[in-house]
């Protein structure tokens, strides 16, 4: 059984390949695409890595038990935890998944099963990456009504931003760019300060310093001489 779900996830690997270099895929989702890009690794990467990793483990099914169990045991302990930083991202953090991950991950998972001996500290890696992710995972951004700026740490503009809206007393709900990487990205936008003004379900966009001090001078909130 091991062998056969080995090739199975042999050949679900090289058509997406093969789909990827005619510029299509398995995945319907934008998952697995944010999470390569969030990374910084081709998808080629990847593939290829869970296709040695599937290889490894059926070439290992047909050396001497005691040295096959010792490869398997490297190689899905290697292979749970990489898992395990991959769903946790997308479940955490994305809130988006992909598909294909997923059945990739679930072949996997059915070999740890049947080869649950040597899948032992692969299933600990598993939990203590997806349990990482979870605890370092940013809150969830819901946009609001009202005034809110996206700053980043050190950022001079960002705090001649805050100054202003303090000495006018505007109130602004302050979140930290780290916390909404993924939609700043989602809308184009590459540096901060960034205000999203909603008002009765109208949402506005201004991005840098002197966009908005002069959007918040013509705001109705602020009385100026």
């Amino acid at each position: 059984m091991v062998r056969a779900l080995s090739l199975i996830g042999c050949f679900l690997i090289a058509l997406e390949g093969f789909l990827l270099n005619a510029g299509k895929s398995l995945c319907t989702s934008r998952g697995c695409k944010v999470v390569l890009e969030s990374a910084g690794v081709h998808e080629y990467y990847i593939l290829l890595a869970g296709f040695l990793a599937f290889c490894t483990i059926f070439v290992s099914t047909f050396v001497k038990e005691k040295t096959g169990s010792r490869i398997i045991t490297l190689a899905l302990t290697g292979i749970l935890s990489a898992e395990g930083v991959f769903v946790g991202y997308q479940l955490f953090y994305l809130k988006e998944i992909c598909q294909f991950c997923m059945i990739i991950f679930a072949i996997f998972l059915l070999i740890s099963v049947v080869r649950y001996k040597e899948a032992v500290y692969g299933f600990l890696g598993f939990l203590f990456a997806v349990s990482s992710m979870f605890l370092v995972a940013p809150e969830h951004f819901k946009l609001e009504e009202g005034l809110t700026l996206i700053f980043k740490d050190d950022c001079p503009h960002c705090e001649k931003v805050i100054e202003f809206a303090e000495k006018n007393d505007v109130e602004l709900k302050k979140v930290n760019v780290n916390k909404v990487l993924n939609l700043v990205k989602d809308l184009g936008i590459s540096e901060v300060p960034v205000l999203i003004s909603k008002q009765k379900g109208r949402i506005e966009i201004l991005v840098g310093e002197d966009e908005i001090v002069d959007f918040l001078s013509g705001s109705p909130v602020i009385e100026l001489p």
